[in-house]
Parts: structure tokens; sequence; C-alpha cells
């Protein structure tokens, strides 16, 4: 199983596009974790009509901004159980349905599988994605588990922080497996 970890914030509409794009995949080993930076009752409710128990809802106290990566530090450190994780989805993103099936079919091989996306701050463009700052996006990549969990992400409000966790990666595991997808999984809206 590979788990998603999304984050949100005041989204309504664009959090049902995420959880279908989800629901739509072609292999159903798949989990979710949904957090809230401050709660959200709209995706909250919408979470319970669907009832699904792949996906589960939590919510910050308060909100603590930073794209929401205090949160998605407390859901690697105290919430994921799964081999393998997506740290890094926002809730207003979405994925092709072949993602889960991707990365299943790569992890037993590499600790970490990335994939190329189309992203919004490059004008809808594709981004190649390399392993480094800049170059990334949270959404964009599946790595073991336990590598993300002892990986520190530090710089919560830095908009290079998925690079630099990316890069904290390969650093601490000079000989960390990675293989690159060479097909667009994922949107980051």
């Amino acid at each position: 199983m590979v788990t998603f970890i999304a984050t949100a914030y005041d989204e309504t509409l664009e959090a049902n596009t995420f959880i279908n794009s989800l629901l739509l995949q072609t292999d159903p080993n798949w989990k979710c974790i949904v957090f809230a930076d401050g709660g959200n009752k709209y995706i909250e409710e919408m979470l319970n009509k669907i009832n699904d128990p792949r996906i589960s809802y939590y919510a910050s106290e308060k909100v603590k901004g930073c794209w929401g990566n205090a949160n998605r530090k407390h859901a690697l450190d105290w919430i994921v159980t799964t081999d393998f994780v997506v740290p890094g989805a926002s809730i207003q993103d979405y994925y092709l349905p072949i993602v889960v099936q991707e990365i299943n079919k790569y992890k037993y091989t590499y600790d970490f599988i990335y994939f190329d996306c189309i992203h919004h701050s490059k004008d809808y463009e594709v981004l190649d994605t390399k392993l480094k700052a800049g170059q990334i996006d949270w959404g964009s990549f599946a790595l073991r588990t336990s590598i993300a969990k002892e990986t520190d992400i530090t710089d919560f409000c830095n908009p290079l922080t998925d690079g630099k966790f990316v890069e904290r990666c390969i650093e601490k595991h000079p000989d960390l497996k990675h293989f690159k997808i060479e097909k667009y999984l994922f949107i980051h809206n």
C-alpha cells in the first residue's frame, strides 16, 4: 500500500477532484490522510458522506500555514503506517488514475520513485522533475516511509521545502535507489 498525505486549508470544491482522482485509481491499494490546517467542515462532511475506510480526516487545532508542512510532518511522524508514502499532495491537486499502479510496480525495487507533473507555477507547463530544490513538488514523488520519517522538515515556511526534503533524503542515504517514471502522473493545481 501507499499512503497519500493531502494537506488542506480553505479549499472546497477542489477537494472533490482530488478525492475522486484517488477513488478512480486502477489499483485500490492506497490510503489517504487528509490533514486540514485549522479544520475544514466542507471536506470533513464530504469525506463522511464518501465513507471510504482508506481515507482518514485530521485537523490541526489552529491554522499553522506554511503550505501545510507542519501538518505533513505530523502525519509522517505519527499517522502513516504503510511502507510507501506520497508525502505532500495538496487537496486541490489530482492524480492520473494509474499513479498507484505505477508506484506499486516499482516500490519493491526502488526506495524513491518520482514522476513529472503539470504545475501551476510553471504556467501549467510540464515540470521536468529532478531530485533537487526548485525541480520537484511534494506530490510528484513517493518514497519509503522509513526514509521519510527520519528526514527532517525543519524549514516549514520555505517554498522550496519539498526539494530540500528530497536533497536531505539523498544526502542521508547516498545509496538510495531512485527511479523516474517517464509519465505525467500528477497535476499541481
